[in-house]
């Protein structure tokens, strides 16, 4: 008897397992006088018994669980703690993880984009080609933001990066897009009459498209309660340097027809560059061509 006294002063969990186990023996004991003199109650009401005999069951096992808490405060203490370690440590080891799993549930609540859109994030501009929780796949468009060549090459993007990095979608009207062409002009040209001719050449090209781009943006402005912006083609000036103007031709267009639309555009405005050149004598070989034809990386998808 001394033996197991000694083991029981020696250690903690024992005591508190006795301590539990005594704590059990005394509520059940509590319980069964408590029913039995329910029981024996001049109480003739089936229902009202029966609610008192949940009630008495409900209060010793609320008193079993309060004991015992109390009865194991400090192990409990010791393995919350240890529990928040652990937890501490799978968080920082899954870190990446939990913010690419953050970034996709972002990215799939706003609708920033989905397949076979045209996006740019961090530096990187290429068409959706797969989404997953983890990672964007995305086929590489450049180089540059006005060209609209395939590079070949694949890039997966971690999804953490939409929660840090702003996304810009190219492809707002859906099969539409806005898309800007620069035309580099000597400050010696006739910049009024070549923008001119370049603004008619846009609403030639643009024409056969251009009322189901005004009901799909009529959608968006009415879906997104947006000022109505204008998607006729503009055209405005810019003076990088005093010797050059820059022709910057703002229009909408399909987005799978990029490339086709802006080579046809560029070749017609150096045929009609050419033609005012040769028609004032300032014509120089070789000058138009490089200066216009540049700008043009091709369509990837035509």
């Amino acid at each position: 008897m001394n033996d197991l006294l000694a083991v029981l002063e020696a250690n903690v969990w024992a005591q508190n397992v006795v301590m539990t186990l005594g704590l059990l023996v005394a509520l059940l004991g509590l319980q069964w006088l408590l029913v039995r003199a329910l029981r024996g109650s001049k109480i003739k009401s089936l229902d009202l018994k029966r609610r008192w005999l949940v009630q008495i069951r409900n209060l010793c096992f609320a008193l079993f669980v309060v004991g015992a808490l109390i009865i194991w405060a400090a192990e409990l203490r010791t393995l919350a703690l240890s529990l928040v370690a652990v937890l501490v440590a799978l968080v920082l080891a899954t870190k990446e993880l939990i913010l690419c799993f953050s970034g996709s549930l972002v990215k799939a609540a706003s609708g920033t984009f989905t397949v076979g859109d045209r996006i740019e994030v961090g530096g990187v501009r290429g068409e959706v080609v797969d989404q997953t929780l983890m990672v964007t796949t995305v086929m590489e468009i450049g180089p540059g933001s006005l060209t609209h060549q395939f590079t070949g090459r694949s890039v997966t993007l971690p999804n953490s990066l939409f929660l840090s990095v702003p996304v810009f979608n190219e492809n707002l009207l859906d099969d539409f897009i806005f898309h800007v062409m620069v035309f580099p002009l000597k400050a010696s040209e006739d910049c009024v009459a070549l923008s001119g001719r370049l603004g008619a050449i846009a609403d030639e090209v643009g024409r056969d498209w251009l009322e189901t781009a005004k009901r799909r943006m009529a959608r968006l402005v009415e879906r997104q309660g947006l000022d109505t912006p204008s998607i006729e083609p503009r055209v405005s000036l810019e003076f990088p340097d005093p010797d050059r103007v820059n022709l910057l031709l703002r229009m909408t267009m399909p987005s799978d027809r990029k490339g086709v639309t802006e080579r046809e555009i560029r070749t017609r405005f150096l045929e009609a560059r050419r033609a005012l050149l040769l028609k004032e004598g300032g014509l120089v070989d070789g000058g138009v061509g490089g200066e216009v034809g540049g700008g043009d990386g091709g369509d990837a998808v035509a």
